[in-house]
């Protein structure tokens, strides 16, 4: 009995000691010098155990499993095409298909196959090609996601050119020459000599790559850009070891170019979602000046569109950035703000009047209509709204009076349903 209470009593000295280690080591102190890469090493086997387990035992990471009680409803009366991706096991290629949503008729698709895949430190299977660009060719841009790979297809899948420069992620847009504004990110270190530790985090960047050749024409690191814009506090202002997200101060998730010349702003300007701080700044890269940053109604977003000549659109996630802790004894007031979030949404801000108004906010409400991370809309010409619920792999059309469609995208897996991953809508293709 003595020798079982002193061999649990080493065991638990030794794991406090490596978990001292670990959490020393994790915080970038330098105490354990070269060690400190071997100590981190160590404690994430665990993780990816767990990881390699998930994708061995998993139908599929591109489909959803439904429970049976999912409705979908189908209205639309008109063409809509959507691109979408799914993973195909047996030909371990990722499918990219062109959509009409009125029926679910798939006119074209596109593969990359893990043989062209340029693999750095994320799977092909983790790596889902999104926020894909058919140009007027038929040939398509796509990214797959986390990964150094962005290429275009042409119609037949031949692989035109491959980009393997930066780590991709998130979503592209095109700018009025067919060049690509892609999202990508690097390791941001400093030291901090005061404190007595180095400091590594993800630096987002903004990059833009030639729609003809592939070459990259513009990288910028977003930490150069708001410290030479005198924007230290938005980068290194609120983040701090007990963090949401310590490591992650920035996470850029949307870059969207002005096409043409406005009151507001002219072509060539871009307009930068930084989720991480519920921010949006107005962007000029042939001065690199920021012009304007938009902060408001609205809580780490994703998609920032343009609208108009005056007004610009969010996909407003709505998720609070603070968690559960209790204040002991307090004999504060309580004041509930739970109505605050009810739902995810789309403002709308106006330029010239400095304000927001929510669209169609009613049908968000109504419809509960939320994802916590990722989500997307499209604002159709004829004043419908495309919304993808990312984390409920669920798609809707709406307007002001009623829901078009609620739907899941199907799949050849009966009992299964396609995810979304970031689907682009076209209301007119060559096809």
């Amino acid at each position: 009995m003595i020798k079982k209470f002193r061999s649990l009593v080493i065991f638990f000295t030794l794991l406090s000691v490596f978990g001292y280690m670990v959490h020393e080591a994790s915080l970038n102190f330098n105490h354990f010098g070269k060690a400190n890469k071997y100590i981190l090493a160590f404690s994430k086997l665990p993780k990816k155990a767990i990881q390699v387990f998930e994708q061995l035992t998993e139908k599929s990471i591109s489909l959803r499993e439904l429970s049976g009680d999912e409705k979908s409803v189908n209205n639309l009366d008109y063409d809509l095409y959507a691109i979408n991706s799914s993973l195909n096991e047996k030909q371990d290629t990722w499918n990219l298909d062109l959509i009409n949503l009125k029926n679910d008729d798939l006119l074209h698709q596109w593969k990359i196959s893990q043989d062209d895949f340029h693999r750095t430190d994320r799977m092909f299977q983790r790596a889902s090609p999104q926020s894909s660009l058919l140009l007027k060719d038929r040939s398509l841009i796509a990214m797959c996601n986390e990964s150094n790979n962005l290429l275009r297809l042409d119609k037949d899948s031949k692989i035109v050119w491959h980009n393997k420069d930066h780590k991709y992620h998130h979503a592209m847009n095109l700018d009025e020459e067919e060049n690509i504004w892609v999202c990508s990110r690097e390791l941001g270190v400093f030291e901090n000599e005061r404190l007595e530790h180095i400091v590594k985090y993800r630096d987002d960047c903004l990059t833009k790559v030639n729609g003809v050749t592939g070459e990259t024409m513009f990288h910028k690191s977003i930490s150069d850009l708001l410290i030479e814009n005198d924007m230290m506090g938005v980068l290194f202002g609120s983040t701090n070891g007990k963090a949401i997200f310590p490591n992650d101060p920035i996470h850029l998730n949307d870059i969207q170019p002005v096409l043409k010349d406005g009151e507001y702003y002219k072509q060539g300007d871009v307009f930068v979602s930084i989720r991480n701080r519920s921010l949006i700044f107005l962007y000029r890269p042939s001065t690199n000046q920021v012009l304007k940053i938009i902060q408001g109604n609205f809580v780490q977003q994703h998609d920032v569109d343009i609208v108009s000549d005056s007004t610009i659109a969010i996909f407003n996630n709505n998720v609070p950035t603070m968690r559960r802790a209790e204040m002991k004894k307090s004999k504060l007031n309580q004041k509930d703000l739970s109505a605050s979030f009810k739902s995810s949404g789309i403002e709308v801000y106006n330029f010239g009047e400095q304000k927001f108004e929510s669209l169609y906010k009613d049908q968000f409400e109504k419809e509960e209509i939320f994802t916590t991370t990722e989500g997307l809309y499209t604002i159709l010409s004829n004043g419908d709204v495309f919304v993808e619920s990312t984390n409920d792999d669920k798609i809707y059309l709406f307007n002001q009076d009623k829901f078009i469609f609620k739907k899941y995208m199907n799949s050849s897996h009966e009992g299964y349903a396609n995810r979304t991953h970031w689907m682009s809508i076209y209301e007119n293709v060559n096809y």
